[in-house]
């Protein structure tokens, strides 16, 4: 096994034995599963590293072959969100069921959630999860178009969205009409969580994350 050092996030960890826990964990071009040694105990120096969410930064053996663990040497929180908020543990719990599907390409997931990190619990939780789920897609095989009509190519008079059509489609080549202000929620969906956030309602946040999880569900196990 050769040493690694990579900054990453914590988005599984399943205990292992009495003190041991089995960790995925994801940098920006992959994702690692680990065995870290004793962090289960009060006095562990990696304990606040391998923490669920934690942004850390590991340094372990990496394990030769794709079907065996490496083992983790070192772990150094870099930040982390509140863990005393119930409302950000929930949130990311069911972030990470999505996060858990994606094994390559996670440049735009690792991104999305560094970009989001110091919003949780600032009331915007929801909007974070359909903002890194949706940047899941890509990892998937799943991306959609998100700035021209997915028929002719064109970015003029976009009247719909569909994720399992293939993303916009203009007014032409559009049987259904999607409100304006919904369809430019969807469009700065990708542009920045920022953008997203400010443009976005409550309502239609919901919205965009049911026919998100939906279209996910459908193409995924």
């Amino acid at each position: 096994m050769s040493l690694k050092n990579i900054e990453s996030i914590i988005i599984k960890s399943e205990n292992f034995q009495e003190f041991d826990v089995i960790l995925s964990v994801m940098d920006f071009n992959k994702i690692y599963p680990i065995i870290a040694l004793g962090v289960r105990k009060i006095k562990s120096k990696n304990r606040n590293g391998v923490l669920l969410g934690s942004y850390s930064e590991l340094e372990f053996f990496e394990a030769r072959l794709n079907n065996k663990t490496s083992k983790l040497k070192k772990a150094h929180l870099i930040k982390n969100f509140d863990l005393l908020n119930s409302e950000n543990l929930l949130i990311v719990q069911e972030l990470f069921k999505y996060i858990n599907k994606v094994n390559v390409n996670t440049q735009a997931v690792f991104n999305s959630y560094l970009e989001c990190l110091d919003e949780f619990g600032k009331g915007n939780n929801f909007f974070i999860k359909t903002y890194i789920v949706n940047k899941t897609l890509f990892s998937l095989g799943l991306n959609v178009n998100y700035s021209f009509c997915y028929k002719c190519g064109t970015n003029q008079k976009l009247a719909n969205f569909s994720f399992f059509e293939g993303g916009f489609s203009c007014f032409k080549h559009s049987k259904n009409k999607l409100n304006a202000k919904i369809l430019q929620s969807i469009y700065n969906l990708n542009i920045s969580f920022k953008k997203y956030v400010e443009t976005t309602s409550a309502e239609t946040n919901i919205f965009i994350f049911n026919i998100l999880k939906n279209y996910i569900d459908e193409n995924t196990f």
